[in-house]
């Protein structure tokens, strides 16, 4: 399985003036480029950490093959929002698109499941590395408030710490001290991890 990034998200769940709420400070515009990599940073590492994606985006999952005849697909990185396309090469060699009517999507479960529909099977593709492609769109959505309070906070906290420890380590009274840059806001996002995939 390898799971591919189509289109990435096209905004953050933070922005600037969140991060300067957090810290208290007034005006981070001359740190604009720097808080912004702490930004993206944190939100990989939330999508990391719940294995979902938060802002809305586009990847592909590639497999060897289709499950057995009535086996389900899961889709990672939930929320899902919709499946563009299921593709695969036939026996003879040929790419196909399968008709999106041969197939049901269950999107409420997380992860997420592609079914052969009512009296179906998945079709028999070329017995060949990487020969299924599932283009898919997840994410809460494109909005910045889409994505769950517990884990923007989490977002927050986490920035705040970078920008007030910007190294792993500091020298104090003569003393060289390691700088814990994980925090107790860990739990507020645990409850959002998907197992399963």
């Amino acid at each position: 399985m390898i799971l591919k990034c189509i289109a990435p998200p096209a905004t953050e769940p933070i922005v600037i003036e969140d991060v300067q709420g957090q810290t208290r400070i007034d005006d981070l515009s001359g740190e604009a480029t720097v808080i912004g990599l702490f930004i993206s940073a944190v939100r990989e590492r939330a999508e990391s950490i719940t294995r979902r994606a938060l802002i809305t985006q586009t990847h592909e999952l590639v497999l060897d093959s289709f499950p057995g005849s009535m086996g389900h697909i899961s889709i990672p990185l939930p929320p899902l929002q919709s499946v563009t396309s299921v593709t695969y090469i036939d026996t003879t060699g040929t790419m196909q698109t399968l008709d999106p009517a041969l197939y049901l999507v269950d999107s409420d479960s997380e992860p997420a499941r592609i079914f052969p529909a009512y009296g179906q099977s998945w079709p028999l593709a070329q017995y060949s590395p990487l020969c299924v492609r599932i283009r898919f769109i997840c994410g809460y959505g494109a909005a910045a408030s889409d994505v769950p309070a517990p884990i923007r906070q989490w977002m927050l906290l986490n920035i705040a710490n970078l920008y007030e420890n910007r190294e792993t380590e500091t020298v104090a009274t003569g003393r060289l001290t390691m700088v814990d840059l994980s925090t107790l806001a860990d739990g507020l996002i645990e409850s959002l991890r998907v197992h399963g995939w």
